[in-house]
């Protein structure tokens, strides 16, 4: 299931993900990165991205509280770690994203918003962290 979902991701949206520990990950390399953020700070942020016409793929981690991930392109956008609002996360260059069917301890990872296979871009980072920064 994990290799057939590992294919998909490969043949529909050129990500190159790994297999470990029964979990299905994206590394996050070549200009990808990902905010995390509570699930309610994210859900405003998504409403704000929508409205201006921006489909983030982003996916919600299961936990005692829900975890969303945004996916976005890097574009050099240069982090000032000390800029981002309480809860939110900066992943770069390294890290690993959980992608479905990844099953974690409270649940299965979905998707909240899937990725189109027509329009592969990924929205700046820089849109995401202004998104994210005043959603509250």
């Amino acid at each position: 299931m994990l290799q057939q979902a590992s294919n998909l991701y490969l043949s529909e949206y050129a990500w190159r993900t790994r297999i470990a520990d029964g979990a299905l990950l994206l590394p996050l390399v070549s200009g990808t990165v990902a905010f995390s953020a509570p699930r309610l700070r994210a859900e405003r942020a998504r409403a704000k991205l929508r409205s201006a016409g921006v489909m983030a793929p982003a996916l919600v981690l299961p936990g005692p509280s829900d975890v969303v991930v945004f996916l976005a392109d890097a574009n050099e956008f240069i982090i000032d770690r000390g800029s981002l609002p309480a809860g939110v996360r900066f992943h770069g260059l390294a890290a690993e994203v959980p992608l479905p069917p990844t099953r974690m301890r409270f649940g299965s990872v979905r998707w909240l918003t899937r990725p189109d296979p027509v329009k592969r871009w990924l929205p700046s980072a820089a849109a995401i962290h202004a998104v994210l920064s005043v959603a509250d």
